[in-house]
């Protein structure tokens, strides 16, 4: 795993961590890239439902041909 450092505003940490409630930078920083993978996941689902690709019914076999990596 990489470690990286980045400068957060305290006050948006503090804001996020009380949202999400988690207790430690490194736990807030994870489960907000993990909210942003999962809305984008949601997007795809959607748009793929919206253009006809996939049924609004769909199964679990038809959820992973949109999801890549699924």
């Amino acid at each position: 795993m990489a470690k990286t450092l980045v400068n957060i505003p305290e006050d948006k940490l503090a804001r996020a961590q009380a949202r999400l409630g988690t207790a430690t930078k490194r736990e807030t920083v994870e489960r907000a890239l993990d909210l942003v993978l999962q809305q984008a996941e949601q997007r795809d689902l959607i748009e793929a439902v919206a253009a006809g690709r996939v049924s609004p019914n769909f199964t679990p076999e038809t959820l992973a041909e949109v999801r890549p990596g699924a």
